[in-house]
């Protein structure tokens, strides 16, 4: 048993030490079943090796055995899996006889090797199976599995491995090893195809071990191992084959704590749990990634851009989530292992879905989204969390339910009130977008549910309400307090995660620089920093120096292919140090010229062979020699002298070849490799082929032509019809270059007929039948429709034609149905277009067109002018529509309880009132003030407090406008402004609108003609794009539903 002991001592500290230094956390491992050798073991050789990582010191112990390395006995051990020896050895030391007979064990392995009959042969013990180690149990595409197997004891030198694994249809995928280690093999498989979905089982694996290669079924072990890749799997991380009472017993494991001191563990488990997470004295379950690794944080600043949220005391929620989020990101990089991404960092709009998609782009381990609260009622005040609820994924909605206990804690830790954590309630739409692929419910919140289906934790903090003035007044009121409630959201994450201030290496990243390697630190403070970058060679089992201490924190590198450790050293200004040490693979040479040939590759052309060769070479200037030897002939021909290009294009005759190629080094280093090919055809002569004739009628030709394909660029065309009525031949064009001709026939039957030739002489014909079905001699003229484009007080009426000819002329007519009369617009000319000015009424509008040749056409469309909408008259709305309206899209604001209008029925009375007063319709004042103050929301440069519904004097960059003293003064104002545009005649009351004078009267007596860019004089009361058109169709056509 203490011989297992060393095994696993020695692999999991190994195994855990890179983990560790990759940052990753070891999820899934099966131990296999010890079996004890009778051969007596000596340690009589320990090594120290010090390395500056997380390990600083790996025991390893090394076992000396006879030369042999087996018993000599001539008798069957009681253990089927010792070697013996025949007691009398060959005649040659170098030679081992096998047995040809199948041994009693499954476990042995003979191979026959056609001995004489009177060897007894020897049996090979086969290597048992130690330990299986999965690293994750859910694989993400676009990362990689790492799978360990420990297979024999300290003794075996395993020389190349497999393993295979087998998906639930059965077909089973090979792994080569990635690195051997002794006994310990790591297979390392990146998942790129999304075609790669689903679960995954070990089904056995092959070592070879002295030449001979040994196969073993995992189930045959008891080891039933299975992993999802881009989907969840059931499994059972800790399952142990050995007994557990023995295990517990005699095991001791290798781990590391958070300062990289080597520690014991009673088990493997136990070691696992350690690395992955801590237990505080408050009960909450700390993960370690801040120690052990780098997290992800994603801060979430709720709405944005167009969405401002929620506003109140003069506040909006878009503004305060921003710098709550900048104050907190600013906080949490002053901790070490930690990355964090704002999903907005100005005042822009950020969709919900979007949000999602971000985190899961950066990689995020955690989405903090942040709000704050609002209520109709001013009295709710204090903090709350909401964190995901157990549907589909149970795990994220435990993580956030801690993380959420340690962010309220520290913002209750402020003076807020504690509202609680709550756990999110279910989405009842059964809608797919609003369910989890099990089918169960999702979450409440947009972002917390598409967060889940992403595999990220997120949570929801409302910090405080707005709504509530002593909130507004204590925590929200200025970038102080706003930067309190940053910082307690970065304290409660680093709380979460055990994250440390300190300097730290955070990464180290490599970059194939074809000729070189660069290496680059990214430390968590990188002012005044130098850096000192070693490695280790492990098929030199030695240290050596990539750059001494420098302040770059990149250095180009020069290895040899092979396994490396890089290790870097780093010492700020303030004189702290800190190591960080990652495993290296380098798959080529760096240091001199290499070049291999993987074979050539060709691709047939219609004028010749494009031939290839593939190659990798660190020059970048590789000459490529390429000869061609005629079997057929028996002669070598040369295709192309030393060239730069690692393709050809090869024109053979047709028959039997070995194609060469030679490549060279600028150095001299030549590799060369041949091909046997045959040539089915000449490509010395133009090939010609015709595959069809198509045509495309126009009212005006026939367009006719014919599908070829020639290596030739020169192919020329002869095109002929034959009148199959009149019986002759006609020339349609001689020999041109173009496949494609225009043809003008008479009305009949034809045999259209093409002949093709190639610059050196081949020909090739095609015929089609054809029936003309009218003739294409006269001109045409073609009317589409007729279209209409108001422009102020006109409209634009333009007619939509096809013709071929190059001067139709055009001649407009009005029928007036309510009189019984026609006018002339515009007698013939040559503008399809015509101004029209009419008065409202129902009307055809007519239109000839007629071609130079006499063909004419016509068209009449018929004709509806409304009357625009009037500023001035009787009022056609009342006061319950006005207020189902109003509620429809909005609460009455608070602020008007103690005004003259305390209820919206009151604030509607006015409207009615005022508007009556000046003859004024009142929907139209109404329906501009919802659209100017977003049904009383304001959030602009007008505040609430100004009694200003229409923006009077508010000419952006901050001007909050006029003030009035009530909603009747600021109403009244309204009305008469708009009256000022709408009309000449004096106001009936008081003039309380201090703009009024600068009006110019009656520009705009329409509620369409009030937007700038709409008015036929360039006044009006707003420059917006279609102004008054939107208070037509968007507010009052709405208002007159209810």
């Amino acid at each position: 048993m203490y011989k297992m002991k060393r095994i696993l001592k020695r692999a999991i500290a190994c195994l855990l030490a890179v983990l560790m230094l990759a940052g990753e956390a070891p999820m899934q491992k099966v131990l296999a079943a010890e079996v004890e050798s009778q051969t007596e073991q000596q340690e009589n050789v320990t090594k120290e090796t010090e390395q500056q990582t997380a390990v600083q010191q790996a025991e390893t112990e090394q076992e000396q055995q006879d030369k042999t390395d087996v018993q000599l006995d001539t008798e069957q051990p009681e253990d089927a899996n010792d070697v013996q020896l025949d007691a009398e050895q060959p005649e040659d030391a170098n030679d081992v006889q096998l047995d040809t007979e199948q041994p009693e064990d499954a476990n042995d392995v003979q191979v026959g090797t056609g001995q004489p009959e009177e060897t007894t042969g020897i049996q090979v013990e086969v290597p048992l199976l130690n330990y299986v180690y999965v690293d994750k149990n859910r694989v993400e595409i676009g990362n990689t599995q790492n799978i360990v197997l420990s297979v024999g004891d300290d003794t075996t030198v395993i020389e190349s491995a497999k393993l295979y694994v087998q998906n639930k249809d059965g077909e089973q995928c090979t792994l080569e090893a990635s690195e051997i280690d002794g006994n310990a093999i790591l297979f390392a498989e990146n998942y790129q195809d999304e075609n790669q979905t689903g679960v995954y089982t070990l089904y056995s694996y092959e070592i070879t071990v002295d030449g001979i290669v040994y196969t073993q079924v995992l189930s045959e072990t008891g080891v039933d191992v299975s992993y999802g890749v881009n989907c969840d799997v059931e499994s059972t991380p800790d399952a142990q084959l050995v007994d557990e009472d023995t295990v517990e017993s005699d095991m001791d494991v290798v781990s590391f704590d958070e300062d990289g001191n080597q520690t014991s563990e009673d088990s493997i488990a136990s070691a696992i749990e350690n690395q992955q997470q801590e237990q505080s004295e408050d009960g909450i379950t700390r993960s370690t990634y801040g120690s052990n690794g780098n997290i992800v944080v994603v801060l979430d600043p709720g709405h944005g851009g167009s969405d401002p949220g929620a506003s109140g005391n003069g506040l909006r929620e878009k503004d305060l989530t921003l710098k709550i989020a900048q104050y907190a990101k600013q906080e949490l990089e002053k901790y070490a292992g930690v990355t964090v991404y704002l999903t907005r960092s100005s005042d822009s709009y950020v969709g919900l879905k979007d949000r999602a998609t971000y985190a899961k782009s950066v990689n995020a381990d955690i989405f903090v989204s942040l709000h704050i609260n609002s209520n109709k009622s001013a009295s709710p005040n204090g903090a709350e969390i909401y964190y995901p609820n157990r549907n589909y994924n149970a795990s994220i909605g435990e993580t956030g339910k801690q993380l959420a206990s340690q962010i309220i804690k520290q913002l209750t830790a402020l003076g807020i009130k504690n509202r609680g954590i709550k756990e999110e309630e279910q989405c009842k739409d059964p809608d797919e977008e609003y369910m989890y692929p099990d089918g169960s419910h999702g979450d409440y919140h947009s972002v917390i549910r598409n967060c889940k289906k992403e595999g990220i934790p997120a949570i929801l903090v409302e910090h405080a309400f707005i709504s509530n003035a002593s909130d507004a007044s204590n925590y929200l009121s200025s970038d102080e307090k706003l930067k309190k409630l940053g910082v307690a959201d970065a304290q409660g994450i680093a709380e979460y995660y055990n994250l440390k201030q300190g300097f730290q290496i955070n990464g180290i990243n490599f970059q194939d620089k074809n000729n070189s390697v660069e290496i680059s630190a990214q430390c968590s403070d990188t002012k005044g920093v130098q850096y000192r970058y070693l490695y280790y060679d492990f098929a030199t089992q030695c240290w050596g120096v990539i750059s001494e201490w420098t302040t770059e924190s990149k250095v180009e590198w020069q290895p040899k292919a092979g396994n490396y450790w890089v290790q870097v050293a780093a010492v700020d200004s303030n004189g702290n140090g800190t190591t960080k040490t990652v495993s290296y693979t380098a798959n080529k040479n760096y240091t001199g010229y290499y070049l291999n040939l993987n074979g050539m590759c060709y691709i047939m052309r219609d004028k010749g062979i494009d031939v290839g060769v593939a190659y990798d070479s660190n020059a970048s200037d590789v000459k490529f020699k390429w000869q061609a030897y005629n079997l057929d002939k028996q002669e070598w021909s040369l295709v192309a002298d030393w060239t730069g290009s690692n393709w050809v294009t090869w024109k053979p005759e047709q028959g039997n070849f070995w194609l060469y190629v030679e490549a060279m080094t600028p150095d001299g280093e030549t590799k060369n490799t041949i091909m046997c090919f045959a040539s089915q055809k000449d490509y010395a002569h133009h090939t010609l082929n015709l595959n069809g004739m198509c045509y495309n009628i126009y009212e005006d030709r026939i367009d006719v032509g014919i599908a070829y394909d020639s290596d030739d660029s020169n192919v020329s065309f002869k095109w002929e019809a034959y009148n199959l009525d009149t019986k002759q031949w006609n020339l349609v064009a001689d020999w041109t270059g173009s496949n494609w001709v225009s043809w003008y026939p008479d009305k009949g039957n034809y045999w259209m007929h093409v002949t093709a030739r190639t610059s050196d002489g081949v020909t090739k014909e095609y015929t089609i039948c054809f029936n003309a079905a009218r003739n294409y001699n006269h001109k045409y003229i073609t009317i589409n429709g007729i279209c209409s484009v108001n422009d102020k007080a006109a409209i634009n009426l333009g007619v939509s034609y096809n013709t071929n000819d190059t001067s139709p002329a055009f001649r407009w007519q009005i029928y007036d149905l309510s009189t019984s009369t026609w006018s002339t617009l515009t007698d013939w000319t040559g503008s399809n277009w015509v101004s029209w000015y009419p008065g409202s009424g129902n009307y055809w509008v007519y239109v000839e067109a007629r071609t130079s040749d006499g063909t004419v056409e016509s068209h009449c469309i018929a004709y509806q002018v409304t009357a625009r909408y009037e500023i001035m008259g009787t009022t056609s709305t009342n006061i319950s529509q006005m207020v189902a309206y109003y509620n429809a899209n909005n609460a009455y604001p608070e602020f008007y309880a103690s005004s003259d209008a305390p209820t919206i029925e009151a604030f509607c009375q006015i409207y009615l009132e005022e508007c009556q007063a000046e003859g004024l319709k009142a929907e139209v004042a109404f329906c501009q003030a919802m659209l100017e103050t977003g049904f009383l929301r304001y959030g602009g440069d007008v505040q609430i407090n100004q009694y200003n519904f229409a923006g009077l004097g508010a000419t952006g960059n901050g001007a909050p406008g006029n003030s009035f003293g009530s909603v009747r003064e600021g109403i009244r104002a309204q009305v008469q402004h708009l009256k000022a545009y709408a009309s000449t005649a004096g106001l009936n009351q008081p003039c309380v609108d201090s703009r009024f004078q600068y009006v110019r009267r009656g520009t705009a007596p329409y509620v369409e003609w009030l937007g700038i860019q709409e008015n036929p004089y360039g006044k009006g009361w707003a420059t917006a794009k279609n102004y008054g058109y939107n208070i037509v169709n968007l507010y009052m056509a709405k208002l007159f539903r209810y």
